[in-house]
C-alpha cells in the first residue's frame, strides 16, 4: 500500500510538472494578491507561465475612439480596489469584453501576458456597425446625423457596438463622447427598458465608461420621438482621454 501511495504521489508530481505552469491560479481565492505582486515586482515573473481567471475588460480611448489595450481586472476583497494587468494576443482576438475568463500565458517584459489560449470563445461581431472601426470624426458624424435625422437616417434600426461615457441626468440616461481635454463631442440617450444600466441619479455615475450595444432607433414619450440607442447589453470599461 505505501509503494503504491509512492507511485501515485510521483505520477502527481510528474504531470503537474509537465503541465509547464509556473502559477496556476484558475481556482485561487487570492487572485487579487497574485496580481498585485505581478505589477510590483515584473522582473520576478518575465519568462514565466501563469494560469489565471479573472474578469476581462479594456482600456478604451474616448479622443482616439479606439481600444488601447485588453486588461484582466480583479477586486480586492472589500472591493475598494483593483488590479489590472495587461493581456496580448497575436492573432489580435479576444473574449467577450465582461466576462471572467481564464487565460494561460507567458508573462512579457512591459508588464503583460502574451495568452497562449482562452477557455472561452473569442469576440465575433455580429452587429450593422462597430463604432470602433470608425475614426472619431466619422462617430461624431454618425451621431449626429442620426439625430437629426432618426427614421429618415441609413443608420435606422441598425444594431451598434460603442464605447462612450455614461451618465445619468433628471431620470434619463446618455452616451457621450469626449476629446483629449473631456468635452463632449457627440451625446445620444440611452434608453434602457429593461434597466441594465445600475445606477441612477442619487449615485455616482459609476458604470461608465462602457461598452454598449444595442438598436438606434427611437422611443416615444407624451407622443413625442426622441431618438436613442436601445440598449441590449451594457458593460463597464476603463477610460482614456489621451
Amino acid at each position: 500500500m505505501k509503494k503504491a501511495i509512492a507511485i501515485l504521489l510521483t505520477v502527481t508530481a510528474l504531470l503537474c510538472s509537465c503541465s509547464g505552469i509556473d502559477h496556476n491560479l484558475a481556482r485561487e481565492d487570492n487572485v487579487y494578491d497574485e496580481m498585485v505582486e505581478f505589477i510590483n515586482h515584473p522582473d520576478q515573473y518575465v519568462g514565466k507561465t501563469v494560469k489565471l481567471s479573472a474578469t476581462h475588460s479594456v482600456v478604451y480611448s474616448f479622443s482616439q475612439n479606439k481600444i488601447l489595450r485588453h486588461v484582466l481586472v480583479e477586486s480586492s476583497p472589500s472591493g475598494a480596489k483593483r488590479a489590472i494587468y495587461e493581456i496580448r494576443t497575436e492573432d489580435n482576438a479576444y473574449p467577450l469584453i465582461g466576462n471572467k475568463i481564464t487565460v494561460t500565458g507567458s508573462f512579457c517584459e512591459g508588464n503583460y501576458i502574451l495568452v497562449d489560449s482562452f477557455d472561452v470563445p473569442t469576440f465575433e461581431s455580429t452587429v450593422d456597425i462597430d463604432a470602433l472601426d470608425l475614426s472619431p470624426g466619422e462617430l461624431k458624424e454618425l451621431i449626429t446625423s442620426f439625430r437629426s435625422e432618426y427614421q429618415n437616417s441609413e443608420y435606422f434600426e441598425s444594431f451598434i457596438r460603442i464605447f462612450g461615457h455614461c451618465v445619468v441626468s433628471n431620470g434619463y440616461y446618455y452616451l457621450l463622447g469626449l476629446d483629449e481635454t473631456g468635452s463632449m463631442t457627440w451625446d445620444i440617450e440611452l434608453y434602457d427598458p429593461d434597466k441594465l444600466i445600475g445606477f441612477g441619479d442619487s449615485q455616482d455615475n459609476s458604470l461608465n465608461p462602457v461598452e454598449v450595444t444595442g438598436t438606434l432607433t427611437i422611443y416615444f414619450e407624451d407622443n413625442l420621438a426622441y431618438a436613442c440607442i436601445k440598449v441590449h447589453k451594457i458593460k463597464s470599461v476603463e477610460g482614456s482621454l489621451s
